[in-house]
């Protein structure tokens, strides 16, 4: 049971009380009072109503309530107020400072608002402010309806839309909470959101939405904006009322400054710039202009036009073409710029170039750039006389002449130009810059027609790619095809200098030839040298010549023929070509030298002799400096050795060398000579008592192979180690050795590892020691854990799990001595005989003596 019901129970109990007592008491004349029942602090929860109070009154014969300081919760929405009516038919009335607020974040103000329960609406026709904050937007009206959530809003009479700068105004404004568009229908006028006598911006439009979510404002209809003077028109507009930026499209024109300009778009980012797009055309009735786009700056209430600009009077007397124009509307100047070309200025039959120009649009006074211009040539100086009595164009100053077409620029003192002799004459110093080059020296003369020029003195021409300069006395040219060039020749070129007698400078193929004998020097790289007939390729920076000898700081150099290109400092000899130097000479018939890191390369044959040793061989890298070596097809030779691989690299002043795939050679010492080869060898050289690189040791892998002559002996491994000053010998992995005995029998040894010493004759066998004995007479195995050969004993010692095995016995010990020329086996230790044919004795143990196995087995048993 609420509380209200309660209140009531109780009421109702007081008033029969009292009438009780009024029936029973004294008669008297009774006068009837309105029953009203007061609650302060009230809830009142019935009737689907949640309203909280301050005070709240039952009228119980009318059945209405009163509440004062009302809150009304309704659906999703709180309603506050002064004072509140619910009537019979439950229906709320609220009245002064009534505020409501929904979750979707709409604000309501008024001083009078009505709730109906049958449609669930809210209405007021006194006024009504409905605010956003979130959206940042303000509608305000004088008759309102809407839902009980704020989620469908309609205000009419006198509306108004407030945004941050800017008012809309309009009969009627909607707002649907599912598309969260306000939709305003019938005429909408815009002002800026200032007092009327400071407002810039004011317009007319037939309906229009704005989108709450995007803050963007649309209309598909015809509107007008008049702002600050500029009068715009449209049929379509897009505008973000947060950024300021808009978008005008469709049958798109705006009044300025007395022009009636058409555009396709009007676009801005809400800054001082608008962008007009497409084609623009600006007509005031006796003048016109057009563009191919154009921008406008409402501060400094400019207009600028792009590409292809054309004002012209009407009359068609006057016509300007230019790139770019400023419209001034303050001054009412038209400037008319040349960015890609010169501005053209058409007046009747005339026609004037010029870089800029200045049309002032109501007086038709032009100002010119200072420049003079013909079909050919711009001439740019401060005094320029054409004297028609000797037909002479003097030019009295510094001056500057552009050739429009041919690409060419003389920039001189002084000079003169005959009109009937078509020559021009320039006194003193001259520059001509053409495109590739510019050519300067004094006291010029030169014929427009024929394009041939002397210079008198100081020749200097520069290549503006790359650079070059060329220098001399006197210089006859044609322009664009050669010039050519006498005494004191000089060419520079970074830190390359080259000195001649005369050269031809060919324009069109880029290069300078020398005919006679000339040097050349890099005074930072200390490179020079000397050639005859020589050709210079100006681009590449690459020479030719014949008779080629020179040097560097570590070399000598000398070829037939000789290329070289400074640029990468590379040279190239060919035909009896050499490189020398305190180390050795490199020879052959192609030499390449890169002369900054000191490398010389051969893809043909060559030699190259260092020391006592002699390298042959094919597509080599040699650097001059170091002696570092990388060469295919490598044969090192010197008074005892050879080498051979198909791939050598390494440094031939230490020797320290690499010889990989098909390797081979022969190294002799005081007492052996080693005969080796492999897929792989590093050979380690030394210096000797008397100087010369004696082998130290060589190392031999993959496919290793070794024969010491006179030895009988071949040894084979996967890896090889020869120290050739201890005669030691070392091998591991696949490691095999075969000796041919003096019966002609072949006995082949193999092991983990190998250990040999040729100074006493000796090779320790370590890890599974396998040897066998082929011989005609028998076929002898035996196994070891590790064993030695004596080969000048032609003793093998065997030791750890030995074992022989032949065609009748099977011989197992501790240790074993098999003796390679008396064929016999000394076994001690444990030693075990197990016979493969019939015997008297099979299977025996012997006991630990050393016994001597020779075909008939001596023995005693245990």
């Amino acid at each position: 049971m609420n509380k209200k019901k309660i209140i009531y129970r109780v009421a109702i109990v007081v008033l029969l009380i009292l009438g009780y007592f009024n029936y029973f008491g004294e008669e008297e004349q009774i006068e009837k009072k309105e029953e009203i029942v007061e609650t302060i602090k009230a809830i009142y929860n019935t009737d689907g109503y949640h309203i909280e109070a301050e005070k709240q009154k039952d009228f119980l014969e009318k059945d209405e309530t009163t509440f004062e300081m009302a809150k009304a919760i309704l659906g999703n929405t709180v309603l506050t107020g002064d004072n509140g009516l619910l009537d019979a038919g439950k229906d709320l009335l609220l009245r002064n400072n009534i505020i409501g607020k929904a979750l979707n974040g709409w604000t309501i103000k008024t001083e009078e608002l009505k709730y109906t329960k049958d449609d669930e609406k809210v209405r007021s026709n006194i006024g009504v402010v409905a605010i956003n904050e979130e959206k940042n937007i303000e509608i305000s009206g004088q008759n309102f309806t809407g839902d009980v959530n704020f989620n469908d809003l309609i205000l009419a009479g006198d509306v108004k839309l407030k945004f941050k700068d800017t008012i809309f105004s309009a009969e009627q404004a909607t707002y649907d909470n599912k598309s969260k568009d306000v939709v305003v229908e019938g005429k909408v006028f815009l002002t800026d959101n200032k007092p009327e006598n400071e407002r810039v911006i004011s317009g007319e439009f037939d309906g229009m939405k704005y989108d709450t979510e995007t803050k963007i404002l649309t209309t598909n209809k015809s509107f007008n904006i008049d702002y600050d003077g500029v009068k715009l028109f449209g049929d379509k507009l897009e505008l973000n009322q947060e950024t300021g930026a808009f978008k005008v499209s469709e049958n798109v024109y705006f009044l300025i400054g007395g022009y009636n300009i058409k555009v396709d778009t009007i676009t801005s980012d809400g800054g001082e710039i608008i962008n007009f797009n497409g084609k623009v055309f600006g007509d005031n009735g006796e003048n016109s202009f057009e563009g191919e786009r154009g921008v406008y700056n409402k501060t400094t209430k400019k207009l600028y036009l792009y590409e292809n600009v054309i004002a012209k009077s009407n009359d068609l007397k006057n016509k300007i073409f230019g790139d770019e124009a400023v419209y001034n509307l303050g001054t009412k100047n038209l400037e008319v710029l040349g960015k890609n070309k010169n501005v053209v200025f058409e007046s009747g039959n005339e026609k004037y170039q010029t870089k800029s120009m200045m049309y002032n649009t109501e007086s038709g006074d032009i100002v010119f750039d200072k420049k003079l211009e013909n079909s050919e040539y711009v001439f740019e100086g401060e005094k320029i006389n054409y004297s028609k009595e000797n037909k002479k164009l003097n030019i009295n100053s510094k001056y500057k002449i552009s050739g429009k077409n041919k690409k060419e620029i003389f920039i001189g003192e002084s000079g003169e130009y005959n009109f009937e002799t078509f020559d021009f004459k320039s006194f003193g110093k001259v520059d001509i810059e053409t495109e590739k080059n510019i050519i300067s020296g004094e006291n010029l003369v030169y014929n427009r027609n024929t394009e041939v020029g002397t210079l008198e003195k100081n020749v200097k021409i520069l290549d503006k790619e790359t650079k070059d300069i060329v220098t001399g006395d006197t210089s006859e040219f044609k322009k664009g095809e050669f010039a050519k060039i006498k005494e004191n020749v000089i060419l520079k070129n970074g830190d390359l200098k080259v000195n001649g007698k005369e050269a031809i400078y060919d324009f069109k193929k880029k290069t300078l030839n020398i005919p006679n004998e000339f040097t050349f020097i890099n005074e930072v790289k200390q490179f020079s040298g000397k050639m005859k007939s020589g050709i210079y390729y100006i681009t590449n920076k690459n020479f030719e010549g014949k008779n080629f000898t020179g040097k560097d700081m570590e070399n000598n150099l000398k070829s037939d023929i000789i290329e070289y290109d400074a640029k990468n400092s590379k040279v190239t000899l060919k035909n009896n070509a050499k490189i020398s130097n305190k180390d050795g000479v490199l020879s052959g018939n192609l030499l390449e030298y890169n002369e900054k890191e000191n490398l010389a390369y051969s893809k043909e044959k060559f030699r190259l002799e260092n020391g006592e040793f002699k390298v042959d061989g094919i597509d080599g890298k040699v650097n001059m400096k170091t002696s570092e070596l990388e060469a295919k097809n490598v044969y090192i030779t010197d008074d005892t050795n050879n080498f051979r691989g198909d791939l050598v690299t390494g440094t031939l002043n230490n020797m320290n060398l690499d010889f990989q795939n098909n390797v081979s050679g022969k190294v002799i010492n005081e007492t052996d000579t080693y005969i080796f080869n492999g897929d792989f060898t590093r050979v380690y050289f030394k210096k000797d008592s008397q100087g010369k690189n004696k082998v130290q040791r060589m190392e031999i892998k993959k496919n290793a192979k070794i024969e010491i002559e006179n030895q009988n002996a071949v040894l084979t491994s996967d890896y090889i180690e020869i120290d050739n000053d201890r005669k030691l010998i070392y091998a591991k992995d696949n490691s095999k050795i075969v000796i041919i005995d003096e019966d002609n029998a072949k006995i082949t040894m193999t092991s983990v590892l190998m250990n040999g010493d040729l100074n006493n004759e000796t090779l320790d066998l370590v890890g599974k020691v396998d040897i066998l004995r082929e011989g005609t007479d028998e076929v002898v195995r035996g196994n070891s854990d590790k064993a030695k050969l004596r080969k000048k004993d032609q003793i093998i010692e065997m030791k750890g799990n030995v074992k022989f095995d032949n065609a009748e016995v099977i011989l197992e010990a501790d240790e074993a001595d098999y003796n390679l020329v008396t064929k016999k086996i000394k076994a001690r230790g444990d030693v075990f005989v197990d016979y493969k044919t019939s015997k008297t004795v099979k299977n025996t143990t012997l006991r630990p003596v050393g016994i001597v196995y020779d075909k008939i087995l001596e023995f005693k048993e245990k």
